[in-house]
């Protein structure tokens, strides 16, 4: 499995707007994003499955991104891994 493309990237520009609007995240690169200096979130592409894996607690959890139908459950789990309580 392989890091998304820029291509890629831009074809999920619509999720990765709503990551944006997450305080504390930097995107070090199109769809790389870092919180407090460490890796928590990035894109995967196998064919024509999409992925994102967050960092929750330690360990690297991957979500499907394939379409919008399935992108609540990963900006729900941003909001749990940055929740004060989370850390």
């Amino acid at each position: 499995m392989k890091h998304a493309s820029a291509i890629t990237i831009q074809n999920l520009d619509s999720l990765i707007s709503e990551i944006r609007l997450f305080p504390g995240l930097k995107e070090k690169k199109p769809g790389t994003f870092y919180f407090k200096s460490q890796a928590f979130l990035h894109f995967h592409e196998h064919g024509e499955q999409l992925f994102a894996d967050i960092k929750m607690n330690g360990d690297w959890v991957r979500y499907e991104v394939s379409h919008s139908g399935f992108y609540r459950p990963l900006l729900d789990a941003v909001q749990v891994a940055l929740a004060p309580d989370s850390k």
